[in-house]
């Protein structure tokens, strides 16, 4: 399971203050709505993990797209229904494990924005997430997910956050996530350096991912 930190409200509350103030969080959401509105199009419902607050789900919702946020705190949860009701769109909120979950649903969208993959502090819990997806996802689906190019190299090591000294990450190089989605049925489709669709290169800080489900 990801880590408990944003399980406490007064976490719950600074992330959600601290949401926009960041390049991350303003440039990646064009991204993601435009793949919303894509599945959309083509009738395909939308899965986010790790939805927190809602402030790429709600937008992605804004497109017509019938959207589900899975999130395991109740708390980041509470703030997103609160939002959603307000913007007067539909979700579908569920509190669960992304490393684990079972939805009677499947999905032609999967997101992850955020680095919230990296919350999995395991290797077994990141391959259960990718596992997961696969089972939801129809054939030829897409995942979409982003993380920061680690400092350590990626090694996979967890380690406590540089901003939330209470939160660990567990980095992940290039290298292994072109691994992890080839154990779990995915052929990667696309690797960005940022949100504009920038080749990703050495002096990339993010790694963008745009990975299809294969048939088996």
């Amino acid at each position: 399971m990801p880590d408990r930190y944003y399980m406490n409200p007064k976490s719950a509350a600074r992330y959600e203050r601290d949401m926009g103030r960041l390049r991350d969080t303003i440039e990646d959401i064009p991204f993601y709505v435009e793949l919303a509105r894509d599945a959309a199009s083509r009738g395909e419902p939308v899965l986010e993990l790790g939805c927190g607050t809602g402030r790429v789900t709600i937008p992605m919702a804004q497109t017509g797209a019938a959207v589900t946020g899975l999130d395991s705190s109740p708390a980041m949860l509470a703030i997103a229904k609160t939002k959603a009701d307000g913007a007067g769109v539909t979700v579908h909120w569920v509190e669960g494990d992304m490393a684990d979950f079972d939805l009677a649903e499947r999905f032609g969208l999967v997101v992850i924005p955020f680095r919230s993959f990296l919350h999995l502090i395991s290797a077994q819990e990141q391959t259960g997430c990718l596992q997961s997806i696969h089972r939801h996802l129809i054939t030829s689906g897409m995942l979409a997910l982003n993380f920061y190019v680690s400092p350590e190299g990626g090694t996979g090591s967890a380690r406590a956050s540089q901003v939330y000294r209470s939160m660990r990450l567990r980095n992940v190089s290039r290298g292994e996530m072109e691994g992890l989605f080839d154990a779990a049925g995915f052929e990667v489709e696309a690797l960005y350096g940022w949100f504009d669709g920038q080749e990703f290169g050495p002096d990339s800080s993010e790694l963008v991912w745009l990975a299809r489900r294969t048939s088996t």
